[in-house]
């Protein structure tokens, strides 16, 4: 049997290549544990793993990293593949990857100080870092390496190049915390390993009395804003790459970038660069639910050719996210929306609720859920929800859509003044939106500002010809016909 010793870093990435399509079985795991005579706790202490690990994985909460399914095999005295249940494949795929295609992400432990303490590391960065380690593994966007690999460089002085060349990482997250009897402060900082260059930095503070009770708060907040910061950095490399030397998670990210200009001719080359990501890999989820959502924006934005056609479009692409990786929260997102556009109110809060269970720190799927609570007359809920995601991601580049769904729950139910601010945030801070110039151009109507109704409902059909009544009805389908009418009747005596 191995030892301990003999679980290195550098083969983290490559130790579940023959089983591709396996994932944890938590009832084999625990079955398993039970019959060595090892109780939770005495399992963590000989894997060397904090014991909330083991208790998510038992509860298939969480899909361990393969290093550290792996240490828990050694532990166990099992192979690797005992722990394992099969997963069914989905016709015509291979498998070519066990995890996320992006890069590696190692973060490290954060360097903690309290003039109390005599140990510069102490339990409250153990526990951020093995909560942070799950909850970026959990949205399975890029591998991440595990707590036992990076524990080891709690101290180490060593350059982030070298962190990375160490552990076969690309970025590497590190931070500090340092607290006295009355407040603890938190920086965090996303660094790349290649060029030392500091993507993203963020500071959080908190009373020292509250540490643990914001502990799972803070996690969330480091991971829902360390997301989109590795994707903004992936995107702009890419973007420097010679259009022939690309790898599956480069044609994604290239369509990603496309998706994001937001207009008719760059969601179709954003369709492309997911279906060339498909042709190098058909069983990794991010071009599936790129190219879903790429048939959402035309139907959201009127630029269907045929909308029943872009309609069967996102719900197949959708559904075959979802057939490839059934743990990944992406598929479940674009389920919601298919689900929402297709008028399946109870199916598309079920994907949704699905994709947070995967993922807490699922920010958009949170949104759309608001959304959609909100359609059905639970405005404070929705709000509610809307709170949340606005704390966790503040500077998340869709925060302009929580305002707009802010000004979505306050209109439901009549709080005109209170959605007409919200939607003036949601135009202020974000990219042109024909919905949000839809609604704002209804709520001035509503305010008696008749100037400004006229200036809002010119900019939309002078900047979106295609825009319609029917693509607003499409969109609100789920809204009671009641508070539809709401809506379109102040678009209407416009001349919409």
């Amino acid at each position: 049997m191995q030892s301990l010793e003999d679980t290195r870093p550098e083969i983290a990435l490559g130790v579940l290549k023959k089983d591709a399509m396996s994932e944890l079985d938590a009832t084999k795991l625990r079955e398993l544990r039970r019959r060595r005579g090892f109780s939770q706790e005495e399992m963590a202490r000989r894997a060397g793993v904090d014991e909330r690990t083991i208790r998510r994985a038992e509860l298939g909460q969480t899909q361990p990293h393969p290093e550290t399914l792996r240490i828990f095999a050694i532990t166990l005295g099992v192979d690797v593949s005992d722990l394992f249940a099969e997963r069914a494949r989905t016709p015509g795929m291979s498998a070519t990857h066990e995890l996320p295609t992006g890069p590696v992400l190692a973060v490290l432990p954060f360097a903690e100080w309290d003039p109390a303490s005599v140990e510069p590391h102490g339990y409250f960065s153990s526990g951020l870092l093995e909560d942070l380690v799950a909850r970026l593994s959990m949205m399975r966007l890029f591998p991440v390496i595990s707590r036992n690999s990076t524990l080891q460089l709690a101290h180490s002085t060593m350059a982030p190049r070298e962190i990375c060349e160490s552990l076969g990482a690309r970025y590497v997250v590190e931070g500090s915390i340092r607290r006295d009897a009355l407040r603890m402060r938190m920086r965090v900082s996303l660094v790349d390993g290649l060029t030392g260059q500091q993507h993203w930095v963020e500071t959080y503070e908190a009373r020292a009395s509250e540490m643990l009770d914001v502990q799972d708060e803070i996690s969330d907040r480091i991971a829902t804003s360390l997301a989109p910061a590795v994707l903004r950095s992936e995107m702009q490399r890419v973007s420097r790459r010679p259009p022939h030397d690309i790898s599956a998670w480069d044609a994604a990210l290239f369509g990603l970038w496309h998706l994001d200009r937001r207009t008719a001719q760059d969601g179709k080359l954003a369709r492309e660069h997911f279906a060339r990501a498909l042709e190098l890999d058909p069983t990794f989820v991010l071009p599936w639910y790129g190219d879903a959502m790429s048939h959402y924006a035309d139907l959201f934005n009127g630029w269907s050719v045929s909308a029943d056609r872009s309609l069967e479009s996102l719900c197949n692409s959708a559904s075959q996210a979802r057939d490839v990786d059934p743990q990944d929260p992406h598929g479940y997102v674009a389920g919601g929306y298919a689900a929402f556009v297709s008028g399946d109110r109870d199916g598309a809060i079920a994907l949704l609720e699905r994709s947070i269970e995967l993922n807490p720190s699922a920010v958009r799927a949170r949104s759309l859920l608001a959304n959609l609570l909100a359609f059905r007359g639970e405005s404070d809920q929705a709000l509610r929800i809307l709170d949340t995601v606005m704390r966790l991601s503040p500077r998340d580049p869709l925060a302009w859509t929580f305002e707009a769904g802010r000004a979505q729950a306050h209109f439901a139910v009549g709080r005109h003044q209170e959605a007409l601010e919200c939607a003036q945030r949601a135009e202020r801070s974000g990219p042109p939106d024909a919905m949000v110039q839809a609604m704002l151009a209804a709520l001035y109507v509503l305010a008696g500002d008749e100037v400004a109704a006229r200036r809002c409902f010119v900019a939309l059909r002078t900047r979106w010809p295609e825009f319609s009544i029917q693509t607003i009805r499409r969109i609100l389908v789920l809204m009671d016909p009641r508070q539809q009418q709401h809506f379109l009747g102040p678009l209407e005596r416009l001349g919409f």
